[in-house]
Protein backbone atom coordinates (compact mmCIF):
# COMPACT_ATOMS: atom_id res chain seq x y z
CA UNK A 1 0.00 0.00 0.00
CA UNK A 2 1.39 3.36 -1.03
CA UNK A 3 1.99 6.12 1.50
CA UNK A 4 -0.67 8.26 -0.14
CA UNK A 5 -3.23 5.46 0.02
CA UNK A 6 -2.41 4.88 3.68
CA UNK A 7 -2.99 8.56 4.44
CA UNK A 8 -6.32 8.54 2.60
CA UNK A 9 -7.36 5.39 4.45
CA UNK A 10 -6.53 6.97 7.81
CA UNK A 11 -8.40 10.17 6.91
CA UNK A 12 -11.43 8.16 5.75
CA UNK A 13 -11.40 6.14 8.96
CA UNK A 14 -11.17 9.30 11.08
CA UNK A 15 -14.08 10.88 9.22
CA UNK A 16 -16.11 7.69 9.69
CA UNK A 17 -15.34 7.48 13.40
CA UNK A 18 -16.14 11.18 13.84
CA UNK A 19 -19.52 10.66 12.18
CA UNK A 20 -20.25 7.66 14.37
CA UNK A 21 -19.24 9.71 17.39
CA UNK A 22 -21.68 12.48 16.48
CA UNK A 23 -24.47 9.92 16.04
CA UNK A 24 -23.75 8.18 19.32
CA UNK A 25 -23.14 11.27 21.45
CA UNK A 26 -26.79 12.29 22.11
CA UNK A 27 -28.09 8.86 23.24
CA UNK A 28 -24.94 8.03 25.19
CA UNK A 29 -24.83 11.47 26.81
CA UNK A 30 -28.53 11.28 27.71
CA UNK A 31 -28.04 7.82 29.20
CA UNK A 32 -25.14 9.05 31.33
CA UNK A 33 -27.07 12.18 32.30
CA UNK A 34 -30.09 10.10 33.26
CA UNK A 35 -27.93 7.94 35.49
CA UNK A 36 -26.46 11.05 37.13
CA UNK A 37 -29.94 12.53 37.69
CA UNK A 38 -31.19 9.28 39.22
CA UNK A 39 -28.09 9.13 41.40
CA UNK A 40 -28.75 12.66 42.72
CA UNK A 41 -32.37 11.79 43.50
CA UNK A 42 -31.39 8.48 45.10
CA UNK A 43 -28.81 10.25 47.22
CA UNK A 44 -31.47 12.61 48.59
CA UNK A 45 -33.58 9.59 49.53
CA UNK A 46 -30.58 7.92 51.18
CA UNK A 47 -29.69 11.04 53.15
CA UNK A 48 -33.34 11.46 54.16
CA UNK A 49 -33.41 7.93 55.53
CA UNK A 50 -30.13 8.38 57.40
CA UNK A 51 -30.59 11.80 58.99
CA UNK A 52 -28.77 11.74 62.34
CA UNK A 53 -29.78 13.25 65.66
CA UNK A 54 -26.12 13.48 66.64
CA UNK A 55 -22.67 11.89 66.25
CA UNK A 56 -19.74 11.72 68.63
CA UNK A 57 -16.51 13.21 67.32
CA UNK A 58 -13.37 13.24 69.47
CA UNK A 59 -15.51 12.72 72.52
CA UNK A 60 -17.85 15.60 71.64
CA UNK A 61 -21.55 15.31 70.82
CA UNK A 62 -22.20 16.97 67.46
CA UNK A 63 -25.75 17.89 66.43
CA UNK A 64 -25.25 20.31 63.50
CA UNK A 65 -22.97 20.98 60.56
CA UNK A 66 -21.91 24.25 62.20
CA UNK A 67 -20.49 22.31 65.16
CA UNK A 68 -18.89 19.74 62.88
CA UNK A 69 -17.10 22.40 60.84
CA UNK A 70 -15.36 23.57 64.02
CA UNK A 71 -13.61 20.21 64.25
CA UNK A 72 -10.62 20.40 61.84
CA UNK A 73 -10.04 17.60 59.35
CA UNK A 74 -13.26 15.84 60.34
CA UNK A 75 -15.53 14.25 57.76
CA UNK A 76 -18.38 12.05 58.99
CA UNK A 77 -20.35 9.87 56.56
CA UNK A 78 -23.38 7.64 56.85
CA UNK A 79 -23.57 3.97 55.88
CA UNK A 80 -23.92 4.91 52.19
CA UNK A 81 -20.81 7.08 52.23
CA UNK A 82 -22.77 10.34 52.11
CA UNK A 83 -21.86 13.24 54.42
CA UNK A 84 -23.93 13.01 57.58
CA UNK A 85 -26.89 15.41 57.62
CA UNK A 86 -28.30 16.27 61.01
CA UNK A 87 -31.97 16.37 61.98
CA UNK A 88 -31.44 19.80 63.51
CA UNK A 89 -30.14 21.15 60.18
CA UNK A 90 -33.03 19.68 58.18
CA UNK A 91 -35.44 21.28 60.63
CA UNK A 92 -33.65 24.60 60.14
CA UNK A 93 -33.80 24.18 56.38
CA UNK A 94 -37.54 23.63 56.52
CA UNK A 95 -38.04 26.58 58.88
CA UNK A 96 -35.92 28.89 56.72
CA UNK A 97 -37.76 27.74 53.60
CA UNK A 98 -41.06 28.66 55.23
CA UNK A 99 -39.64 32.03 56.29
CA UNK A 100 -38.53 32.69 52.70
CA UNK A 101 -42.02 31.86 51.45
CA UNK A 102 -43.62 34.08 54.08
CA UNK A 103 -41.35 36.95 53.03
CA UNK A 104 -42.70 36.62 49.49
CA UNK A 105 -46.19 37.49 50.71
CA UNK A 106 -45.14 41.09 51.38
CA UNK A 107 -42.05 41.50 49.17
CA UNK A 108 -42.94 39.62 46.01
CA UNK A 109 -41.77 41.59 42.99
CA UNK A 110 -39.64 43.95 45.06
CA UNK A 111 -36.01 44.50 44.16
CA UNK A 112 -34.98 42.26 47.05
CA UNK A 113 -36.83 39.31 45.51
CA UNK A 114 -35.88 39.74 41.85
CA UNK A 115 -33.25 37.64 40.12
CA UNK A 116 -34.34 34.15 39.04
CA UNK A 117 -30.73 32.87 38.96
CA UNK A 118 -30.09 33.55 42.65
CA UNK A 119 -30.25 30.74 45.20
CA UNK A 120 -33.02 31.20 47.75
CA UNK A 121 -30.87 29.55 50.44
CA UNK A 122 -27.27 28.43 50.88
CA UNK A 123 -27.66 24.67 51.29
CA UNK A 124 -24.14 24.21 52.61
CA UNK A 125 -25.27 25.93 55.81
CA UNK A 126 -27.50 22.90 56.38
CA UNK A 127 -24.89 20.26 55.54
CA UNK A 128 -26.09 19.69 51.95
CA UNK A 129 -23.09 20.01 49.66
CA UNK A 130 -24.36 18.66 46.33
CA UNK A 131 -26.75 21.60 45.88
CA UNK A 132 -29.89 19.46 45.55
CA UNK A 133 -32.90 20.94 47.37
CA UNK A 134 -35.44 18.37 46.18
CA UNK A 135 -36.28 16.27 43.15
CA UNK A 136 -39.26 16.27 40.82
CA UNK A 137 -40.99 13.32 39.19
CA UNK A 138 -43.74 13.07 36.59
CA UNK A 139 -44.54 9.36 36.09
CA UNK A 140 -46.55 9.88 32.87
CA UNK A 141 -43.44 11.07 31.01
CA UNK A 142 -40.73 9.25 32.98
CA UNK A 143 -39.39 12.51 34.43
CA UNK A 144 -37.11 12.34 37.48
CA UNK A 145 -34.74 15.25 37.99
CA UNK A 146 -32.87 16.87 40.88
CA UNK A 147 -33.83 20.47 41.56
CA UNK A 148 -31.15 23.05 42.34
CA UNK A 149 -31.69 26.51 43.83
CA UNK A 150 -31.33 29.35 41.32
CA UNK A 151 -32.02 28.94 37.61
CA UNK A 152 -28.49 29.67 36.36
CA UNK A 153 -27.20 28.04 33.17
CA UNK A 154 -24.65 26.09 35.19
CA UNK A 155 -27.21 24.53 37.52
CA UNK A 156 -29.68 23.88 34.71
CA UNK A 157 -27.04 21.85 32.88
CA UNK A 158 -27.38 19.24 35.65
CA UNK A 159 -31.13 19.16 36.21
CA UNK A 160 -34.07 21.44 36.93
CA UNK A 161 -33.86 24.65 38.96
CA UNK A 162 -36.03 26.64 41.33
CA UNK A 163 -36.54 30.23 40.21
CA UNK A 164 -35.67 32.73 42.93
CA UNK A 165 -38.52 35.10 43.76
CA UNK A 166 -41.06 32.27 43.62
CA UNK A 167 -42.08 30.00 46.48
CA UNK A 168 -39.87 27.14 47.56
CA UNK A 169 -41.82 23.87 47.14
CA UNK A 170 -42.83 23.36 50.76
CA UNK A 171 -46.57 23.19 50.29
CA UNK A 172 -48.78 25.45 52.36
CA UNK A 173 -51.29 28.12 51.42
CA UNK A 174 -50.39 31.02 49.13
CA UNK A 175 -47.44 29.28 47.46
CA UNK A 176 -46.48 29.27 43.80
CA UNK A 177 -43.24 27.45 43.00
CA UNK A 178 -41.63 27.90 39.58
CA UNK A 179 -39.19 25.23 38.42
CA UNK A 180 -37.34 25.72 35.14
CA UNK A 181 -35.65 23.19 32.90
CA UNK A 182 -33.97 23.13 29.50
CA UNK A 183 -35.52 21.82 26.30
CA UNK A 184 -33.35 20.81 23.34
CA UNK A 185 -30.19 20.66 25.43
CA UNK A 186 -27.68 18.69 23.34
CA UNK A 187 -27.33 15.17 24.64
CA UNK A 188 -29.77 15.55 27.54
CA UNK A 189 -33.51 15.28 28.01
CA UNK A 190 -34.58 17.66 30.75
CA UNK A 191 -38.02 19.28 30.29
CA UNK A 192 -38.30 18.27 26.60
CA UNK A 193 -41.36 16.12 27.27
CA UNK A 194 -43.40 18.29 29.64
CA UNK A 195 -45.63 19.30 26.74
CA UNK A 196 -46.89 15.70 26.83
CA UNK A 197 -48.31 16.15 30.32
CA UNK A 198 -52.10 16.14 30.33
CA UNK A 199 -54.65 17.68 32.65
CA UNK A 200 -54.75 15.36 35.65
CA UNK A 201 -51.18 14.10 35.24
CA UNK A 202 -49.34 13.79 38.53
CA UNK A 203 -46.21 15.76 39.40
CA UNK A 204 -44.44 14.94 42.67
CA UNK A 205 -41.88 17.02 44.57
CA UNK A 206 -39.76 15.17 47.13
CA UNK A 207 -37.80 17.19 49.69
CA UNK A 208 -35.81 16.07 52.74
CA UNK A 209 -38.96 16.26 54.89
CA UNK A 210 -41.98 15.84 52.61
CA UNK A 211 -43.49 14.40 49.45
CA UNK A 212 -45.89 16.81 47.74
CA UNK A 213 -48.37 15.66 45.10
CA UNK A 214 -49.62 18.06 42.42
CA UNK A 215 -52.01 17.62 39.51
CA UNK A 216 -51.64 19.30 36.12
CA UNK A 217 -54.48 21.77 35.57
CA UNK A 218 -53.42 23.18 32.21
CA UNK A 219 -50.66 24.86 30.24
CA UNK A 220 -49.91 28.21 28.65
CA UNK A 221 -47.29 30.00 26.58
CA UNK A 222 -45.87 33.30 27.85
CA UNK A 223 -43.24 35.82 26.84
CA UNK A 224 -39.88 35.71 28.67
CA UNK A 225 -40.74 39.00 30.41
CA UNK A 226 -44.27 37.95 31.39
CA UNK A 227 -44.38 36.97 35.07
CA UNK A 228 -48.06 37.35 35.87
CA UNK A 229 -48.55 33.59 36.12
CA UNK A 230 -45.86 33.44 38.82
CA UNK A 231 -47.72 35.75 41.19
CA UNK A 232 -49.08 34.33 44.45
CA UNK A 233 -52.81 33.75 44.14
CA UNK A 234 -54.90 33.68 47.29
CA UNK A 235 -54.60 30.49 49.32
CA UNK A 236 -53.82 28.22 46.37
CA UNK A 237 -50.82 25.88 46.33
CA UNK A 238 -49.33 25.99 42.85
CA UNK A 239 -46.39 24.52 41.00
CA UNK A 240 -45.30 25.70 37.55
CA UNK A 241 -42.86 23.97 35.21
CA UNK A 242 -41.24 26.28 32.66
CA UNK A 243 -39.14 25.63 29.58
CA UNK A 244 -38.22 27.43 26.36
CA UNK A 245 -40.26 27.00 23.19
CA UNK A 246 -39.58 28.30 19.69
CA UNK A 247 -41.74 31.35 18.95
CA UNK A 248 -41.41 30.89 15.18
CA UNK A 249 -39.67 34.24 14.80
CA UNK A 250 -36.12 33.27 15.64
CA UNK A 251 -36.63 33.67 19.37
CA UNK A 252 -38.11 31.83 22.31
CA UNK A 253 -41.21 32.02 24.46
CA UNK A 254 -41.83 30.08 27.65
CA UNK A 255 -44.04 27.00 27.80
CA UNK A 256 -45.60 26.64 31.25
CA UNK A 257 -47.25 23.59 32.77
CA UNK A 258 -49.67 24.70 35.50
CA UNK A 259 -50.16 22.43 38.52
CA UNK A 260 -52.04 22.63 41.81
CA UNK A 261 -51.51 20.70 45.02
CA UNK A 262 -53.64 17.56 45.01
CA UNK A 263 -56.16 17.30 47.83
CA UNK A 264 -55.36 14.47 50.24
Amino acid sequence: MSRRLKILTVITLLIFLTGVGFLLFPPVSNCVGGIQADSAANKLDEVKENVQESVVVKGKKITSVEQLEKEPDTWVTDENGNPVVFKRDIERLREDSLKYNKRLLTKQGSEAMIGFERAALNLQKYGIFDGVYCYITAPDIGLRLPVYLGSSEQKMSYGAAHMFGTSLPTGGKATNSAIAGHTGYIGRIFFDNIRSLKVGSEVIVTTYWSRLHYKVTGSTVIKPTDTKDLVLDGDSQKLELLTCIDNGKGGFDRYVVLCERAKN
